[in-house]
């Protein structure tokens, strides 16, 4: 189609307001039964321990269980020689100032397994509708700059197509086993980005 091509992005940074982690145990016994049971006994108590911190069970949610066996590979037989089990749950922090006091009162309470910290925010559509607004304008001022070049003007817009993306900050820091101390994280800022790309009609 006829009429000026142009790409447009904006991008909205703001303060997350909640954080999410990935964290479990993971166990290994001779007998199945016995990797169960610890790793269930130590379940218990990163829950307890997180509930005590404020965690909500909304806020709490099992997201991978699993029981595999290990094999012994230096023999032919592949014996095996017990099972590790796998227990993680999924949960939301919706107090930043306790993040880092609730991650290592799981720690302490049995959890070996933290994974993919991240800060975002609760509720981004208000954002995006920003961003994308700016985007457009973007855009549009881009076009007119064009038109006003070739000595034609610029019209409607007659397709516009777009992509975006939030990039969070990722926690900062190293685990601190030592008992009651605070797991060491930096919350930093959110962008949002839109990019837009645009036809505009010429006249």
């Amino acid at each position: 189609a006829e009429g000026i091509h142009v790409s447009g992005q904006a991008s909205v940074s703001a303060a997350p307001d909640i954080a999410q982690a990935q964290l479990g145990v993971q166990t290994f016994a001779v007998s199945v039964d016995e990797a169960l049971q610890s790793n269930n006994s130590r379940m218990d108590a990163i829950i307890t321990a997180l509930k005590a911190q404020g965690i909500a069970d909304a806020d709490l949610q099992t997201s991978n269980f699993s029981v595999q066996p290990q094999y012994d590979f230096e023999k032919e037989t592949r014996d095996i020689v017990g099972y590790w089990v796998n227990n993680s749950v999924a949960l939301t922090f919706r107090d930043l100032n306790q993040v880092g006091t609730a991650l290592q009162a799981a720690l302490d309470a049995g959890a070996n397994t933290v994974n993919d910290l991240r800060f975002t925010i609760d509720d981004s559509a208000a954002l995006l509708a920003e961003a994308r607004t700016l985007a457009v304008a973007d855009a549009r001022q881009r076009a007119e700059t064009l038109a006003a070049a070739a000595g034609v003007k610029l019209g409607a817009a007659l397709d516009i197509r777009e992509s975006s993306g939030s990039y969070p900050i990722f926690a900062r820091g190293a685990f601190d086993e030592a008992s009651g101390a605070a797991v060491p994280v930096q919350a930093g800022e959110l962008d949002l980005t839109v990019y837009v790309e645009v036809l505009f009609a010429i006249r």
